[in-house]
């Protein structure tokens, strides 16, 4: 069973709840057999409304608790980005795809990437992890599949039955084919088609790194400081130690280049932490209305092709 923040299953109260809002007496006996035409109709469109407002209700509990796990797991992606060592391993990434873009440039003739293809390989390292610690954990085992694969399998169920109420009067009408395939390839439901338009969008998930002049900037202050700091140390313990010292010298200036290295990375964070969180929220934010958006979308498009196709079928009349 696929459980939801309402505490109760899908498969339980939803067949119930979509039949009969506000009975709580239990099943009541379907009305008898329509006979006219345009009631026919009018009865196919309240349970069709009826059908959306489940759906969209079942769409939003699924979607609360799979990307809910996606949000609880930012601050540990946070972590891994403001880890002082990860922030090294990172900012060298980003440079050794910098160096490669460009060198792919030069051998290639007449093709020079534009800024944002520039800025969109950059920023892969961090779409990487993004991926690796927030998307698929939230998303791996099927659950938002199963959700899915359960909502399509209700309102089909539902459907069934309201087309058994109107083949009295358009005798086709439980021949029209089902609506749970239709709805399933429509809606996306694993991390691939969610979240991959999401962070691959720049305007979206570049937000979410360290601007790019500040994280390089960094990095060039490391490699500047390190050099600067060890060598001066070194000469001055050769100053007064002679050999000796340059080795207690260099070895105090790699920890001072460290501590150095350290306080910029605690203000990196403190300054930026902050809204790099934000945004990785807001991509979440956009993917999950993604997923609400399709699948609402997804239940008005087939609905209103039945109906179509119901309203084009042989009717048998008032008697």
């Amino acid at each position: 069973m696929i459980w939801f923040g309402t505490g109760l299953t899908i498969a339980v109260i939803g067949p119930l709840l979509l039949r009969h809002p506000g009975q709580a007496g239990g099943m009541v006996p379907p009305p008898p057999p329509l006979v006219c035409p345009a009631e026919a109709m009018a009865r196919y469109d309240a349970g069709g409304a009826r059908m959306r407002r489940f759906a969209a209700t079942m769409f939003q509990d699924s979607a609360t608790q799979r990307f809910g796990v996606a949000r609880l797991r930012v601050p540990g992606f946070s972590d891994w980005a403001y880890d002082w060592v990860q922030s090294y391993l990172t900012s060298y990434r980003i440079l050794a795809q910098a160096l490669r873009g460009a060198g792919e440039a030069a051998v290639t003739p007449g093709r020079l990437p534009t800024v944002d293809e520039f800025a969109h390989r950059l920023a892969g390292p961090i779409r990487e992890n993004f991926d690796e610690q927030v998307t698929r954990p939230a998303m791996d085992g099927g659950g938002l599949a199963a959700d899915l694969a359960h909502i399509a399998a209700m309102l089909e169920e539902e459907h069934r039955m309201l087309l058994a109420e109107l083949a009295a009067t358009i005798p086709g009408a439980t021949a029209l084919p089902p609506l749970a395939p239709e709805i399933i390839a429509a809606v996306p439901h694993d991390a691939d088609t969610l979240f991959h338009p999401v962070i691959d969008t720049e305007t979206v998930f570049l937000r979410s790194v360290r601007p790019l002049a500040s994280r390089l900037g960094v990095l060039a202050v490391r490699v500047s400081e390190a050099g600067s700091i060890v060598t001066t140390a070194g000469v001055f313990g050769y100053a007064l130690a002679g050999t000796p010292g340059v080795v207690a010298g260099v070895a105090g200036g790699i920890g001072l280049s460290w501590g150095l290295d350290w306080i910029i990375n605690r203000v990196d964070a403190a300054i930026n932490r902050d809204a790099f969180e934000a945004n990785a929220m807001a991509a979440i934010t956009t993917a999950e209305a993604g997923f609400l958006a399709s699948g609402n979308a997804a239940v008005d498009a087939v609905l209103a092709a039945r109906r179509a196709a119901l309203g084009a079928l042989p009717r048998a009349g008032c008697v």
